[in-house]
């Protein structure tokens, strides 16, 4: 929260949070943070893994006013200058754009039709155009994100949000895409004190874990970043 405040200029746009029905204290702090809209939804019967269901995301959709959705997850960590190429992309032909995690890579669907890993340029902006997006960060326009009838996952899609509305926005024959240089990280809810020292955090688990589901992508993200 405390590097999006600092990277983030919200005098055009706003901030909604959403808490998922946490009971270790998150939603009394967040509380303390500058939230134009904060809402708290009772935990879903059954879920332990917010990623399975995108109502909590939806409802704060729901809520906004803007042109261009950001839809992060709640253990993010951003640099600066990390809002704007997302937007400015999306004014091609992407549908989705975000930056790359593997994070653990766990979704079956995910791994079986993995990432097409074609490097594109969109104006001065370089990025891979994917089949997949799995990532903590989602930024969208608002009407397409209609198009494709919300942030919902089919009833026959079970658990798996980003297979499914990856689909979704490839239907619409958009492009989803990955954007370098890489300015943000997902921390897997593992953030630590260490980590975060000096706002720098390490990329080594997460390219190690790239390296076994994406080495295509994980090597063209190597290559551009040493340019």
């Amino acid at each position: 929260m405390e590097s999006i405040l600092a990277h983030t200029d919200f005098s055009d746009g706003e901030l909604i949070g959403i808490d998922a029905g946490s009971n270790d204290g998150l939603l009394q702090t967040m509380e303390t943070k500058p939230f134009d809209i904060l809402i708290s939804l009772p935990k879903e019967k059954g879920i332990t893994d917010i990623t399975k269901t995108p109502n909590y995301f939806q409802r704060g959709i729901d809520l906004s006013s803007g042109e261009f959705i950001i839809k992060m997850d709640g253990d993010i960590f951003v640099y600066e200058n990390w809002l704007n190429p997302l937007i400015n992309i999306l004014n091609s032909r992407v549908g989705v754009s975000s930056y790359f995690f593997c994070g653990r890579g766990l979704l079956p669907d995910v791994l079986s039709n993995g990432l097409s890993g074609e490097d594109k340029k969109y104006g001065e902006q370089s990025y891979i155009s994917t089949d997949i997006i799995n990532g903590g960060i989602w930024a969208m326009d608002r009407q397409t994100l209609y198009d494709v009838g919300g942030y919902y996952v089919e009833s026959d899609w079970g658990g798996a949000l980003d297979s499914c509305m990856s689909k979704k926005f490839l239907s619409l024959n958009k492009e989803l895409a990955y954007l370098y240089p890489r300015k943000a990280k997902h921390c897997g809810g593992a953030m630590t004190t260490k980590q975060t020292t000096g706002n720098i955090l390490p990329d080594s688990y997460y390219d190690n874990s790239m390296s076994i589901h994406y080495p295509d992508e994980l090597k063209w993200f190597l290559d551009n970043e040493k340019k």
